[in-house]
């Protein structure tokens, strides 16, 4: 009987038969799938009609071991409000804050690990340990620490497009696992047996309420940042708009001295105008010098509109895959369009 192999970069069982397929390789002493190959140096991603995206969490709730959640410092608020917490709820988990590199360097640590401290507690949860990987982070250190000499698995977790297959690189010390911003890298379980205890790589729960679910690859290159954010600060009188790209239109009602900071990629387009006439110029520049795009959506009335009125002095509006504004000042209301299905939550300011 011949033994299945699986390609080492996503997880999928390894096959010649059908070069449409998944784990499609030419010879199967290959390690790596073609799919993987093309990825890592070409950076094609190639669709598959029998490609389906696991939106659940049923491949590891049987896995016995402790869970590492990954979450996107970035786009915090589509982790901490997903389906993860309760699935955690009576297990035990570490929790590792990716990309805070991307932070401006004025950011420290603590103040992070602080707010992550207060939203768990608001979650009931309680992690082991929770880690930070940034630009003057210990992570590797600490995570070998951490695992070595523990007869369990550690099961690594998170939302598409956390990092997760490139934290667990950083923690081997080589590029094992296939990375892309692509969503649904991994595509399923993987085990890997280190000098220093088992990791098992799992499936990214794509969430259904993020900018990032809904965008064709090459757009995804301008929407997940890669780069430290260089964020863009307005002052702001009377009634403004902003725009981020196609996909956001912030809409302050009102404002008197007061201060937006931008948060997202700065391959991103962002313009700021007034609100009483943008209407209109979405109408003409929508999907053109406003792109890009959710994709099917066509304009701004088929847009919908959250509000938020003012309860404290200093706020973060969150657009899940996106990013945030943080918004201190006076105002009477704040309108936020977005495509129907992409969430927008406030929060107390991160930082």
């Amino acid at each position: 009987m011949s033994i299945l192999r699986k390609c080492k970069g996503c997880g999928a069982i390894l096959q010649n038969t059908d070069s449409q397929a998944l784990g499609y390789v030419p010879d199967l002493t290959m390690e790596y799938c073609q799919r993987c190959f093309r990825l890592t140096h070409y950076d094609r991603q190639q669709d598959y009609i029998d490609l389906t995206v696991t939106q659940d969490l049923s491949l590891i709730e049987d896995l016995q071991g402790v869970f590492v959640w990954i979450v996107d410092v970035i786009d915090l608020e589509t982790s901490l409000l997903s389906v993860i917490p309760q699935f955690l709820k009576n297990r035990r988990f570490i929790m590792v804050v990716n990309k805070c590199d991307l932070l401006p360097a004025t950011v420290k640590e603590m103040k992070i690990r602080k707010y992550i401290g207060l939203r768990l507690k608001q979650l009931g949860l309680q992690s082991e340990a929770v880690i930070i990987r940034g630009r003057e982070s210990d992570f590797r250190e600490k995570m070998i620490e951490i695992i070595r000499n523990r007869k369990e698995d550690f099961i690594f977790m998170g939302i598409a497009n956390v990092g997760k297959s490139t934290v667990i690189n950083d923690l081997l010390g080589q590029q094992l696992l296939t990375v892309n911003r692509n969503p649904s890298t991994t595509l399923a379980v993987n085990r890997i047996e280190t000098e220093y205890g088992t990791l098992i790589d799992s499936v990214g729960l794509v969430a259904g309420e993020s900018v990032q679910a809904y965008l064709a690859s090459n757009t995804l290159k301008q929407v997940v940042p890669y780069a430290p954010i260089n964020p863009l600060i307005y002052q702001l009188r009377s009634s403004q708009s902003i725009a981020i790209g196609g996909l956001a239109r912030i809409d302050l009602l009102d404002c008197d001295r007061l201060t937006c900071v931008v948060y997202c990629s700065n391959l991103l387009k962002v313009t700021r105008g007034k609100r009483s006439n943008r209407d209109s110029l979405w109408q003409r520049h929508y999907g053109r010098e406003l792109s890009p795009v959710v994709k099917g959506t066509r304009g701004l009335g088929q847009m919908k509109k959250t509000s938020f009125e003012p309860h404290e002095d200093k706020t973060d509006i969150c657009i899940a895959g996106l990013g945030w504004i943080c918004v201190s000042g006076k105002f009477s209301r704040i309108e936020v369009y977005t495509a129907p299905q992409i969430g927008v939550h406030e929060r107390k300011v991160l930082i």
